[in-house]
Order: structure tokens, then sequence, then C-alpha cells
């Protein structure tokens, strides 16, 4: 990641970590994409916030923001959204390096220094406790067999990657929504395998229906999947 210091050597006096210095980033736009880039100057913007914010706003890293929403992980991971700022303690997420990308095209209108206005107004302290979040999860609480098998599942969806899956331990309940957001688990990826016919005898028996149905009805359990929606499709699929 780009430090602020390294970007502002270029235009030290201009480029000071103040609101005022993404105004004037904004009239020099041109000048200085040319001679930065305009993934650094996004990473002056998120950095100036950061300084501005009195550490109350972090970058993290696209994998961790995906953990905690599954409106980031449907992004997937770009240059744009590999680094984001993050609210401490909150689900509130920011993307400087998509509003870079967005002044480049569309100029003023998406002004880079109200961006920054309104994520200080955001993150200025309050009495207001902070939201309650999720543990920020990692594989390791997961266990590295059953992260491998769900990235095969989820990366290419067979009765072959089903029945991995179906081997390992399953992680802690308390813990599921945020397995399922952090690996993009869905009820779509479980539907198809409904239908499917059990193999093998005794121990070596595996039923891919039935292992569809157990896992559609976790995730609607945990609330991870709308019900209304996915109890249609189900209607549908009978």
């Amino acid at each position: 990641m780009v430090r602020l210091a390294e970007v502002a050597q270029v235009h030290s006096t201009q480029l000071d970590g103040s609101v005022d210095s993404l105004r004037w980033l904004e009239s020099n736009f041109a000048e200085l994409r040319a001679a930065l880039g305009v993934r650094a100057l996004g990473a002056y913007l998120g950095q100036t916030i950061i300084a501005l914010a009195g550490g109350r706003v972090q970058w993290v890293s696209f994998e961790t923001a995906a953990g905690l929403s599954g409106s980031i992980q449907s992004l997937g991971r770009d240059e744009q959204t590999d680094a984001i700022l993050r609210l401490r303690n909150t689900r509130s997420f920011w993307f400087p390096h998509v509003k870079l990308a967005k002044f480049a095209s569309n100029g003023s209108t998406d002004s880079i220094h109200a961006f920054a206005d309104l994520v200080l107004e955001m993150a200025a302290p309050s009495n207001e406790p902070p939201e309650p979040v999720e543990e920020e999860l990692t594989p390791e609480h997961f266990g590295e067999a059953l992260c491998s098998a769900v990235e095969s599942f989820v990366a290419a969806p067979s009765l072959e990657t089903l029945q991995h899956f179906a081997e390992q331990t399953t992680t802690r309940k308390e813990r599921y929504p945020a397995f399922c957001r952090r690996y993009g688990l869905s009820a779509e990826l479980f539907f198809p395998f409904l239908s499917a016919p059990a193999t093998g005898r005794g121990l070596a028996r595996f039923d891919p229906g039935g292992t569809a149905g157990d896992q559609i009805t976790q995730l609607l359990h945990a609330g991870v999947e709308p019900e209304a929606p996915c109890l249609d499709r189900l209607r549908s699929l009978v």
C-alpha cells in the first residue's frame, strides 16, 4: 500500500494531509494522476481520512470486509476493492480507490473532498456504544481441511466437491453465518444436487440430496438466506 509520505513528497506543501489538500487534489487531478497514478491518489485519500479520524478508521483487506458483509463479498476482489476503509467495531465501510476511479470518470459530481467530509462526519466520536459485530474470523477458526473443501465446492460445485465438503467437520453453530459469508456459501449452490440419488453402501454411502437439503436448512436457520424466496425456489423444484 502506498504511504501518505510517499505520495506527498511530490507536492509536499499542498498534499499536507488536510481536507483542503483534497480540494487541491481535485483542482490538480490531471497533473497528479500523470505523476502518481490513480491508485496512489486513492491511497493518499484513504490515509488522509485515517489521520484526520484520529484512529477511528482503519484500512482492512477485502477478505476481512467480506467476512463481515455479504454485499462486499459479492463485489469480488480487484485493485479498487483490495484495500477498504472501515469504521472500527462497525460494519461501516468506504472505498477510496473506487472514489478516485469515479472522480477520474465523472469529475466533480463524484467529489473527493465531499467523500472525505462524509466519512469523517460518520466517524466523529459520539456517546452511542459501537454496534456489536461478529468476531473477525480467519481460516484458522474453521480448520484448514474444511476451508479447503468449501473453497473447492464454491469454485466448482460437483458431486465430488460436495462429498468432500460434507466429509469435513461442521463449523461451530455460532460461527456458521460468518463462515458462509466468508466463503460465499448460498442455497443456490446446493439446489442442483437436491434430486441427485444416493450412491454406495454402508460407511461409503453418500446422499448428495440429503446433504444439499441439510445445508439449505442450515442456511435458513442461520439467517444467511432470506426465507421466502428460498422456500419459493424449493417449491418450484418439487
